[in-house]
C-alpha cells in the first residue's frame, strides 16, 4: 500500500476510532455519577468482572441495598476467589478508605462497573519466597541449574 493511500483512509478512521470510544456523550460510562442523586435508586446493576492471569470471567447482579459497601462486593460474585484488588471502570485501584463508601457513591444512573484483580503477577502464588527462583549469586542473575 503506498503512502499516499494510507493518508487518504486517516481521516475516516480517525473519525471511527472517535465515534466507538466509549465517552459520557455515545457510550456505558458508569462510575461517579451525583451521590445525592445516586442514593435514591432502588437497585444497582452491578457489573463484575473477575480478571486471572490469562482469563476473564463475568458477572452482572441486581443490587437491591445500595448502602452495601464497596469491599463486600466480593461476595455478590458468586464464588471463591483471590484476587485482592477491586478496580473501577478505568482501572484504578480504590483506596482502602473508599472500600467502606456504599455503592451509590460510586455509581452512576444506578450502573456500577468494577473489576477485581490481583495486585501483581506474583500475589495468587503461593509460598512464594523473594529469590527463590534466583541462584544464591550476588549478581542478580539467575544461575543456571545442571542438566541432569
Amino acid at each position: 500500500m503506498d503512502p499516499a493511500s494510507i493518508l487518504y483512509g486517516l481521516p475516516s478512521a480517525l473519525k471511527f476510532v472517535k465515534d466507538n470510544l466509549p465517552t459520557s456523550e455515545n457510550g456505558p460510562m458508569f462510575g461517579y455519577g451525583n451521590p445525592e442523586e445516586e442514593c435514591e435508586c432502588k437497585r444497582i446493576s452491578l457489573f463484575m468482572s473477575l480478571r486471572g492471569t490469562t482469563t476473564e470471567e463475568r458477572r452482572r447482579v441486581l443490587v437491591s441495598n445500595v448502602n452495601v459497601p464497596l469491599k463486600e462486593t466480593r461476595a455478590l460474585f458468586g464464588k471463591p476467589f483471590t484476587q485482592i484488588s477491586i478496580l473501577d471502570e478505568n482501572g484504578y485501584r480504590f483506596n482502602d478508605p473508599d472500600l467502606d463508601k456504599p455503592l451509590y457513591f460510586f455509581s452512576n444512573k444506578c450502573r456500577l462497573n468494577i473489576s477485581f484483580a490481583h495486585n501483581s503477577v506474583l500475589d495468587h502464588v503461593p509460598n512464594l519466597k523473594p529469590n527463590s527462583w534466583w541462584g544464591s549469586g550476588s549478581s542478580g542473575s539467575p544461575t543456571p541449574e545442571a542438566p541432569k
